[in-house]
């Protein structure tokens, strides 16, 4: 199986730029006094409502362009490590073949040679004491000289076998850590990437309600303030953490300190199959679970996050490292939905997102993974050892 390498585009952090100074109610309400001001002040409003707009699309598209590298490179790893672990396993089996069969010319050998070194059917033939005995002996002698000729030749290909093996799992190990590092800098540079899309729009949504706010009031010339503004939002505000506590309270965490990541009945196992979208038979590389769209979904324990952006086909997607190498991922998250950013620490059960249909998806579900060293495991029995049945 050949393997290519993903090339993605360097993100280069755009210089920062001086903060936004946007305008004030209290300029608002003075601009209202003078038609000239007020047409000025329209004007300011709709450039800095137009900059929003072009800075979210422009860091989004960056975003989806390396994500989409990031998960081009992750998938060529996570086929390349299974490809290595089924290779070092033909190679054990091929080498413990090897030993027995080396074992048993070994055997063949020593038998062969307690006869004291002369022919064996001269060494029967000079103790046979009738034609019978003799010719009987005679036949035994050449089944077991065949014998030793053919175990000696298998266990020669048995050998040749086993170190062909081997070479093929070492070079598939090589470009398996070849691979881990490619993905490793295409998550870095997606990480990047996502960080300034999030930025672009939290800075988006924090500045452009207020600026639509002011521009109304400019435009439909009636009167408005600050307060009054400030209390629409805050019922807002509100209402969100309502149902963010209400859908936070199902978290279930077991004994063992894991947690169901989410409701919802278990659609698609890990393995290869053919993708529902590419229509291309790969590695999938977790379990999907649908229980619909903005579903809970929560910390399977606890940990930090390390990646939390757009990550090509995965979609929305989250990676927790939760320490001795074990990491667990959820994807395809809605837009909006994550509720965690990179660095932050999570506890088991938390809810960290909700269900959605991103990337390459059919449907509202949440794909689960669980990772050991950088590698997807089948996270079903991984989950089941912890108490915790995924379905």
């Amino acid at each position: 199986m050949m393997f290519l390498f993903a090339v993605w585009v360097a993100v280069v952090p755009a210089s920062p730029a001086a903060a936004t100074e946007y305008p004030t109610w209290s300029q608002v309400a003075a601009a209202r006094a003078s038609e000239t001001a007020a047409k000025m002040l329209i004007a300011q409003i709709r450039t800095e409502i137009q900059t929003l707009q072009s800075q979210t699309e422009q860091t989004a598209a960056l975003a989806q362009t390396q994500g989409a590298a990031y998960e081009a490179a992750d998938q060529n790893f996570q086929e390349a490590a299974f490809a290595a672990v089924k290779l070092k396993g033909q190679a054990d089996a091929a080498t413990a073949l090897a030993t027995e069969s080396r074992a048993k010319a070994g055997r063949i050998v020593a038998q062969l040679a307690r006869s004291g070194g002369q022919n064996v059917s001269l060494s029967l033939f000079a103790n046979g004491k009738s034609a019978d005995h003799l010719l009987s002996q005679l036949g035994l002698a050449t089944k077991v000289t065949e014998l030793a000729g053919a175990t000696y030749a298998r266990a020669t290909r048995d050998r040749n076998s086993a170190q062909s093996l081997t070479a093929q799992a070492d070079r598939a190990a090589k470009s398996r850590e070849q691979l881990r590092a490619v993905a490793s800098q295409a998550m870095d540079s997606a990480r990047i990437a996502s960080e300034a899309a999030d930025s672009a729009v939290a800075e988006r949504t924090q500045n452009e309600a207020d600026l639509q706010a002011q521009l109304a009031v400019l435009i439909e010339k009636r009167s408005a303030t600050e307060i009054d503004y400030a209390a629409g939002e805050a019922a807002r505000a509100a209402a969100v953490t309502r149902a963010a506590g209400a859908a936070g309270a199902a978290g279930k965490v077991s004994s063992s300190g894991w947690a169901s990541p989410t409701s919802g009945r278990l659609v698609s196992l890990y393995g290869y199959r053919i993708h529902p979208v590419y229509k291309t038979y790969r590695l999938h590389n977790g379990d999907d679970l649908a229980g619909g769209c903005n579903i809970p979904i929560y910390a399977a324990t606890g940990g930090r996050v390390i990646f939390s952006g757009l990550n090509g086909g995965y979609g929305n997607f989250i990676l927790l490292d939760h320490g001795s190498g074990i990491e667990s991922d959820y994807a395809h998250i809605v837009d909006g939905g994550r509720l965690v950013s990179d660095g932050q620490i999570v506890v088991a059960g938390q809810m960290i997102a909700r269900t959605g249909s991103t990337g390459a998806s059919t449907g509202c579900h949440l794909h689960f993974e669980i990772r050991s060293g950088g590698v997807a495991l089948d996270p079903f029995p991984f989950m089941r050892e912890r108490g915790i049945t995924l379905g």
